[in-house]
This record gives structure tokens, C-alpha cells and sequence, in this order.
């Protein structure tokens, strides 16, 4: 008699990698990170706000500020950053398991091998991670996507290019090449004005030069290959399926059209992964989306193999991992 293993459905199977891989993020040798200090001190000392305008309290991500304030006082700094990562890395998986209906197993593989996750919000950028996190879980529970995106938002403020997004995604009558026209021209005049705005700390590297014909060669084609792939994959009765490829459109455009402002706006980057990702995961049953999942998988790994010849250890896949196994 042949036994079947459903492993999409395998609820066990799924908790099993998922608490381990969390759990090797967690326990890994600190201060290998960049910012393993300034995180260990937010939950030891908390993060100082000052406010010279209205927006800064917003801007200053007051519930970041509360939730290392709670854990802080509550178990020690070490141990509140350790279990902020494993909560971060297991609410991401669990969530994005719940939105892709299933689908753990790419949603497991693409975690590890995708370099802007794993590696990077989950060993450099632990906030921007942790905000990621809270917003796909909220969804994961039926909340408001906009109400996700601004609770997220005030974790990290990177979090705010996403509530447009959401918002104008739930509007169906309007059409998205369109919206894409217009989030073209609002950048357009955001480039004109954001030099008279002041956002405080982050003056110093929110201003300058733009990125260079090089990177958008390298990440532009995936993403929108992906996406005209998938745009017919969709049914209308799906609402779920519709509202992820319109908001994952909306994020990939304005994210790219951002980085001629500034190329600071690359790190918002690292949210179009994770969205294509679900993107992919809600489709993986139909043909198309078995392509873009093999494809987006074969694509990840082609970048970590040009990703080995970088010297800095922390640039690499390959560096970042040696230092979480064992810090060398």
C-alpha cells in the first residue's frame, strides 16, 4: 500500500521547520549583525524621542518604542532581542503560510534562499522585519490591511509606502495602469518637494544620489515577469487573489519609481519579495504559478551564486548564514 504525503498540508511538518529554522535565527552569536547593540539597547534603555514636529511622534514608531519598553521590562536585553526575532521570523511563516492557503513548503524554501529575508530582515534588519511580520500576520487573522499597514507603519516608518497601496488596491473600479500613471506623476512631484520636509534622524540618508541603470536591469524583470504571468491566473470571485495581485502591482511600481528619489528607497525592496512571494504561493495550484514559483526559486539561487563573489562577508548569503551558525 502506497502512503501519500501531503506535505502542503502537513500542519506538523509545516511547525516543525518553521520553529527550527526561527529558532537558529534566535539563538545565533549576537553582535555579528550590524545593529545586534542598537537593538539590545532599545530594549535595555528604550529609543529617545524627540519631537521638533506633529509628524514626529509618527515618525518616531511609537509602537516599536512600546513594545521594547514592555519587553524590556520584563525579561532582560539579550533575551527580549533573542525572542523578538524568533516571534518575528515564526509570525512571518506561520502568516505566510495561512495567506498563500498552504503553500509552507515555497514559502519555506523562498524564506531561506531569498537574500532580502532570512539574512537580512531577520539577522540585519530586525525592525523593519518585525513590522513586516505584524502586518501579514493581522492579515493572516482577517484584519484590515490598511489597518495592518499603518499599525506596521508605526513600527517602521518604511511601512508607510505600503498604506497607498493597500488602500488603493481594495478599489477594484479603478483601473491599475492608471493608478500606475498617476503613483508615476505623485513621485514625480514628491521629488520636487520632499527636500523642504524634515524627518529628523533620518536627513542624513534620505537625501542624495539615485541608483544606477545596473540595478533596475537586475530587478525589474522578475518582478513584472512574474506579475504578467499571474495577471490572468485570478478569478473575480477570488477576492483574495485579486486584491494581493493589485496591492503586490501597486507596491512593485511605487517601490521601483521611489528609488529615483533617493536609492535609500531600495530597502523597500525588501517588502516586494515577501508580497510576490504570497503572490506566487495563492497561485502555485495553477500552471502559471507552478512557472513563476520554479522560476522565482531558480532565480533566488542564480543570485546567491553571483551574490559568493562579493568580498564583505556581511554582503553575501553565504557570509550572513556562516555568521549565524556560528558566528564565523
Amino acid at each position: 500500500m502506497k502512503i501519500r504525503l501531503n506535505w502542503n498540508n502537513n500542519i506538523w511538518l509545516a511547525l516543525f521547520f518553521f520553529i527550527g529554522i526561527s529558532l537558529i535565527l534566535a539563538v545565533r552569536v549576537l553582535y555579528t549583525a550590524w545593529d545586534d547593540s542598537n537593538y539590545i539597547a532599545y530594549f535595555a534603555h528604550g529609543s529617545p524621542a524627540v519631537f521638533t514636529y506633529w509628524w514626529d511622534y509618527f515618525l518616531s514608531e511609537p509602537l516599536w518604542s512600546l513594545y521594547t519598553s514592555l519587553m524590556g521590562s520584563i525579561f532582560d536585553p539579550i533575551n527580549a532581542f533573542r525572542i523578538t526575532i524568533f516571534l518575528s521570523s515564526f509570525m512571518f511563516l506561520i502568516a505566510s503560510k495561512k495567506l498563500t492557503r498552504g503553500a509552507w513548503v515555497f514559502v519555506f524554501l523562498a524564506f531561506v534562499f531569498d537574500h532580502f529575508l532570512s539574512t537580512q530582515m531577520y539577522f540585519n534588519q530586525i525592525r523593519q522585519g518585525f513590522a513586516l511580520s505584524v502586518f501579514l500576520m493581522m492579515l493572516a487573522q482577517g484584519m484590515s490591511p490598511l489597518l495592518g499597514a499603518v499599525a506596521a507603519s508605526l513600527i517602521h516608518t518604511s511601512f508607510i509606502s505600503v498604506i497607498p497601496c493597500v488602500i488603493f488596491a481594495g478599489i477594484k473600479r479603478i483601473n491599475l495602469g492608471w493608478l500606475a500613471v498617476g503613483t508615476a506623476i505623485g513621485v514625480y512631484f514628491l521629488k520636487g518637494i520632499i527636500g523642504d520636509i524634515d524627518f529628523g534622524r533620518r536627513n542624513g540618508y534620505m537625501l542624495g544620489t539615485t541608483l544606477n541603470i545596473f540595478y533596475y536591469l537586475y530587478n525589474i524583470f522578475p518582478y513584472f515577469i512574474t506579475l504578467y504571468l499571474l495577471k490572468d491566473s485570478n478569478s473575480e470571485q477570488d477576492e483574495q487573489q485579486v486584491f494581493w495581485f493589485r496591492f503586490t502591482f501597486l507596491y512593485v511600481i511605487l517601490a521601483f519609481l521611489l528609488t529615483f528619489v533617493h536609492q535609500a528607497a531600495s530597502r523597500l525592496n525588501y517588502f516586494q519579495g515577501a508580497f510576490l512571494m504570497i503572490l506566487i504561493g495563492l497561485n502555485i495550484k495553477g500552471r502559471r504559478g507552478k512557472i513563476c514559483a520554479i522560476m522565482w526559486l531558480i532565480l533566488l539561487v542564480i543570485t546567491l551564486v553571483l551574490e559568493g563573489s562579493k568580498v564583505g562577508i556581511e554582503d553575501s548569503w553565504y557570509g550572513r548564514w556562516g555568521l549565524i551558525l556560528n558566528g564565523k
